[in-house]
């Protein structure tokens, strides 16, 4: 009766933030919304699984109150959320005189696409080019470490490179700068099409929306983007057998045999594993252990992220990690992993570092999530660009890893400083040609 219970309340909270957004169609890319619909078409359906299926953990695991733990935690995270986004505002203004030129924007954009598209083609050369990458499953073949992990972080770097692009296109339309945005868009499509990756198909259609929605206040019709929401979310139960076909090219028309309702039937089932067994197992045997990392797990994905081995070495990087940093609790009490290729959600994440108080970590980046929404209406570019590479990490919070999220800031950050640098000195530039102009 209590798992039933908090899953109630877990849905009815995911229900009410959704709605919260559909409200208003400027609500629709806000934390909320976007955190709800995760929350509701991702975590709930696996949650049913567990419920449906507990049998599908180890008795220990059940009996030190693994799937209470977890329900309460998720519940905890969701409404965390959604309380430090509904803060005050500091106020906003309705329109934005962005003083950015439109030109600069766009060959910020090209030169940021640039570097990115230099990490995909050495990324892709990793994995025997880009059509062994994207039809042979070159792409999951590879070890994830070392030149892989570095590549992979630079070729992030098209992503706001081509929002760079489409944001000068927007502001100052031309034949060439359009085509530039749709040659742009090409690689970023066939990770989504090919590699069936979610988090990068998000990204894209953020990208896109946000621009539209930043320069022309344009979003589309609440039905469209409810309807959207809804097909997302099916697609994340039938990813996993979609992305098996995708990555070998649909040989042989196979993605028409992809069995849509035998694969949310599978999850709603419990019968194979998903990302919130990682939860409850974690939970569990925090709960038998009283390990707690207090943010070690930060620290070292940071230090994996962005020290690279091929420079320092392999034997001065591993003197980086802090010692006793517990990710495989769940194995070392139970001898049970996360099958390979999986992560831990965000939850599970904040379980491990701090109990239930690492709730406090969804009510930050609520809380952020809104001070950086303010602005991105209030200033103009800068926060319109970093409000884009967030809005994707805010989903990114609860279906992966949290801990991963101050590196990959910090990536964005290496690359986007200099191109952000360059715009302010536009910016100053167009200030002084106007003030002269006044003068004159």
């Amino acid at each position: 009766m209590l798992l039933w219970l908090l899953f109630s309340v877990l849905v009815l909270l995911s229900v009410a933030m959704l709605a919260w957004g559909l409200a208003g169609r400027e609500r629709f890319y806000q934390f909320p919304t976007l955190a709800g619909a995760t929350w509701l078409f991702f975590m709930c359906p696996q949650v049913v699984g567990a419920l449906r299926n507990p049998g599908k953990y180890p008795n220990i695991v059940l009996s030190d109150h693994g799937l209470e733990t977890a329900l309460a935690m998720c519940v905890l995270c969701a409404a965390c959320g959604w309380l430090g986004y509904l803060r005050p505002s500091g106020g906003r203004t309705s329109e934005v005189h962005d003083l950015t030129p439109p030109q600069s924007l766009f060959l910020a954009g090209v030169s940021l696409y640039a570097v990115g598209f230099f990490g995909a083609y050495k990324l892709a050369e990793l994995s025997g080019g880009f059509i062994h990458q994207f039809t042979e499953g070159g792409h999951y073949a590879l070890e994830w470490r070392g030149l892989p992990v570095l590549y992979f972080g630079i070729a992030q770097m098209i992503y706001p490179g081509l929002l760079l692009a489409l944001l000068g296109a927007l502001r100052q339309p031309t034949t060439v700068k359009k085509f530039t945005v749709a040659l742009f868009s090409v690689y970023p499509i066939a990770v989504s099409l090919l590699l069936g990756r979610r988090s990068m198909t998000a990204f894209l259609c953020m990208i896109f929306l946000l621009a539209f929605f930043f320069v022309r206040r344009w979003t589309p019709p609440r039905w469209l983007f409810a309807t959207a929401l809804l097909l997302g979310g099916l697609f994340v139960l039938v990813a996993p057998q979609y992305r098996a076909l995708s990555q070998y090219g649909f040989r042989n028309g196979e993605i028409s045999e992809i069995q849509i309702k035998a694969s949310v039937e599978e999850v709603l089932s419990g019968q194979s594993y998903a990302e919130f067994d990682a939860l409850v197992v974690t939970a569990a045997a925090v709960n038998r252990t009283g390990i707690l990392d207090f943010g070690k797990g930060f620290y070292n994905s940071t230090v994996a992220q962005l020290v690279p081995r091929q420079l320092v070495g392999e034997e001065f990087k591993e003197s980086l990690f802090l010692a006793g940093s517990d990710e495989d609790i769940a194995y070392k009490t139970y001898r049970w992993s996360i099958p390979y290729g999986s992560t831990p959600t965000g939850p599970s994440n904040a379980f491990a570092e701090f109990w239930f108080f690492g709730a406090g970590l969804y009510f930050l980046l609520g809380f952020f999530s809104r001070w950086l929404w303010d602005r991105a209406l209030a200033v103009g570019t800068e926060a319109q660009i970093w409000y884009t590479v967030w809005a994707m990490m805010i989903p990114e919070s609860i279906y992966g890893a949290l801990v991963i999220l101050p590196g990959r800031l910090f990536f964005y950050l290496l690359f986007l400083l200099p191109v952000l640098v360059w715009l302010r000195t536009g910016e100053r530039q167009t200030d002084e040609e106007a003030e002269a102009v006044t003068l004159r």
